[in-house]
């Protein structure tokens, strides 16, 4: 039941646009994966975490745990400058 609330009150406009842009997400990360080193793409699929923690910051205007988001995308941000060394 409260599943079928929740989805109910989505704004199902949005919903396809993010299906859309997270399945064009993937078939990008596969394929390049399959063109390009395993060392270059691994880093840069992970800044995504960074990239969206930025857009919930400042589009959604999410504040919650800031502290805490700003410390995940350091760790993230220096072990990738670790793994190119």
């Amino acid at each position: 039941k409260n599943i079928k609330c929740e989805f109910n009150n989505i704004d199902k406009k949005l919903l396809l646009i993010n299906t859309i842009s997270s399945a064009t997400m993937l078939v990008a990360k596969l394929h390049a994966y399959n063109i390009g080193k395993v060392t270059i793409v691994a880093p840069l699929c992970s800044l995504t975490i960074i990239v969206n923690v930025i857009a919930s910051y400042f589009i959604l205007g999410e504040k919650n745990r800031l502290p805490q988001k700003i410390i995940a995308a350091l760790v993230i941000f220096f072990s990738l400058i670790l793994i190119r060394l």
